[in-house]
């Protein structure tokens, strides 16, 4: 019998080329974005639009009117004796306080909240991450709008972007 040896190798390159790949890498392309003073990072995708709002707040607005605004804002503690996790510990203890449960992904301590109001006349949902992460919170925003919230691109963005933004967040 004459073994075909092409298959074993053309199945090995693919799981080491396709099955290796990891779902939730963060995209070559995408943009950074300095958060308050510049001290974190963040990184979205390439066709996110800037604004800025009063106390540094950084805007960012996916395209085609997707009826989701992004917003980040940092709470950077440095100085003498200050934990080099004090972020994460932060994070932890409101999350305690609040009764609500934490994430943890890496250096990466993440609590969630959600709360509805209007904006201009116009239902919103809006979701709130704390994000701490050594000497840093960041805290992130997205206010969706409700009649927009069950598209698969708000889902999307929600469910798939969001979670990689959160991942891109950098010192």
């Amino acid at each position: 019998m004459v073994r075909n040896w092409k298959l074993p190798l053309v199945a090995t390159l693919s799981f080491l080329f396709l099955g290796c790949h990891s779902g939730d890498s963060i995209p070559a392309d995408w943009k950074s974005f300095p958060i308050g003073k510049g001290q974190v990072k963040v990184r979205v995708p390439a066709d996110y639009q800037q604004r800025t709002e009063p106390d540094d707040t950084l805007v960012l607005i996916p395209p085609n009117d997707l009826g989701v605004a992004l917003r980040f804002n940092l709470h950077y503690m440095e100085g003498a004796g200050i934990p080099a996790d004090v972020g994460a510990k932060f994070v932890r203890d409101q999350a305690k306080e609040k009764q609500l449960q934490v994430n943890e992904k890496g250096d990466k301590v993440v609590m969630t909240e959600t709360t509805f109001g209007e904006e201009e006349g116009v239902k919103v949902e809006r979701r709130f991450w704390q994000i701490g992460f050594q000497n840093a919170v960041v805290v992130m925003s997205a206010t969706i709008v409700e009649g927009k919230k069950d598209t698969p691109a708000v889902k999307e963005c929600l469910e798939k972007t969001i979670p990689l933004v959160i991942q891109s967040l950098r010192k």
